[in-house]
């Protein structure tokens, strides 16, 4: 969504799949919009609509190699495409969010489903503890304010996978930081 009167970034999800021993994860690195809670929603539909779509879209690889000048696939299967998956990054949003509510279905305060088609908080997952633990610092007023808008988002099949959730609070080099998950893969 382009903006007129204040400065506004094309923000990206990065995406990967990665084989782990008991099968392959996707895994997206996700920076939401910082503006408006509409763009934000969209954002997450957009990226709820392609996790929704994986069981029936077939990996990144359509038709045949029959053009052996190419060899783009130089013999090897086509990759896999796994339901699994992981978001991090920054969500620009807070736990009692309509964004929140959109990406898991709940808030972190009734959690205790895991939807196959939304995803779980891993805080909550690995047991709540650290929930409200801020992710972002400013100053306002000369005070220092957190929040928390940094997550690990895990799908349905993952959630009950999840064995440890932790902020890295002594992390510097940004205004935000690091979001850890301990996941059984």
């Amino acid at each position: 969504r382009r903006t007129v009167g204040r400065l506004n970034t094309q923000n990206a999800a990065l995406e990967a799949m990665i084989r782990t021993p008991s099968g392959p994860v996707r895994v997206f690195s996700i920076h939401l919009a910082h503006i408006a809670v509409e763009e934000r929603l969209e954002e997450i539909d957009y990226l709820l609509a392609r996790h929704r779509q994986v069981p029936w879209s077939g990996g990144p690889w359509t038709g045949t190699d029959d053009e052996p000048h190419r060899a783009w696939s130089n013999g090897e299967a086509e990759p896999e495409n796994p339901v699994d998956s992981v978001w991090l990054g920054d969500f620009n949003s807070e736990p009692d969010s309509a964004e929140y509510r959109r990406i898991t279905g709940t808030t972190p305060y009734h959690a205790g489903a895991d939807y196959a088609d939304l995803f779980t908080d891993a805080a909550v997952a690995a047991g709540g503890g650290d929930v409200h633990t801020p992710t972002h610092r400013r100053e306002v007023d000369g005070a220092r304010q957190g929040r928390r808008l940094d997550y690990g988002f895990v799908s349905g099949g993952l959630a009950r996978r999840v064995r440890g959730y932790r902020v890295d609070q002594d992390a510097a080099g940004s205004d935000h930081q690091p979001v850890w998950i301990d996941i059984d893969l």
